[in-house]
């Protein structure tokens, strides 16, 4: 019995120095992670938004929207909120991911369905959809608003 109970303290103490050297690992690949979203970041904001922006000032006004469209998505590239809607609500579905990040920009179902290349009512189906899987269906939360705040908060 003594022995049994010296290999287990031994086993115990093993897997005690296994567990900090894995915490230590998953610290430093944390870190790893922050520098890597940072560096994307500065790039986002210092090489592609003036390019972003240079693009829209030489476009007619009715192409804009497409170059905002990249400005947004350029912006959520660097803020996570795509990601973060993916992971909180694994239900949607990648079209629906990005309705989700064309209405929280405030584009209007007229223009997501022009941007698609469907049909508005198309549009409106996936609204619908997508209110069920955030749970706001049958209630007066604007999806615009849902999306840009309590999505954005977390």
């Amino acid at each position: 019995m003594q022995e049994i109970n010296k290999q287990l303290t031994l086993e115990r103490k093993a897997l005690q120095e296994t567990n900090a050297a894995l915490r230590t690992v998953l610290a430093r690949i944390e870190e790893e992670k922050k520098g890597i979203h940072k560096n994307i970041q500065a790039n986002v904001e210092k090489i592609l938004m003036p390019i972003v922006s240079a693009l829209s000032a030489e476009l007619p006004k009715v192409q804009r929207k497409y170059v905002e469209l990249l400005r947004t998505n350029l912006e959520e590239i660097a803020a996570p909120f795509i990601s973060q809607l993916s992971h909180r609500h694994q239900s949607l579905t990648p079209t629906e991911v990005k309705i989700c990040n064309m209405i929280k920009t405030g584009m209007r179902t007229k223009e997501i369905a022009e941007i698609q290349g469907v049909s508005i009512a198309t549009i409106n189906r996936h609204r619908e959809h997508i209110r069920r899987k955030l749970k706001i269906a049958n209630s007066e939360v604007n999806l615009t608003t849902y999306l840009q705040t309590s999505m954005g908060k977390a």
